[in-house]
């Protein structure tokens, strides 16, 4: 429902960026030339936060993927 929404309401947000996400911290881990960014868990938010969309996302997009992330519905 959610992608359906977004999509009808946003259609120039489709927009997706891969990350890669190890939650073990105890891993150790030897990159060479990753194509996409491959992060621990505690790096999670920060990776997110700096990353960039090539198209601007209006705030209230924002505010709907971020409930749809949550879990929780809108209003």
């Amino acid at each position: 429902m959610f992608e359906q929404t977004i999509l009808k309401d946003y259609p120039k947000v489709a927009w997706v960026h891969g990350i890669v996400v190890f939650t073990n911290a105890d891993l150790t881990l030897e990159l060479h030339s990753p194509s996409v960014p491959v992060v621990r868990l505690q790096d999670l938010p920060r990776t997110i936060l700096d990353a960039r969309s090539p198209v601007p996302i209006p705030a209230p997009a924002l505010t709907k993927i971020g409930l749809a992330l949550l879990g929780m519905k809108e209003g």
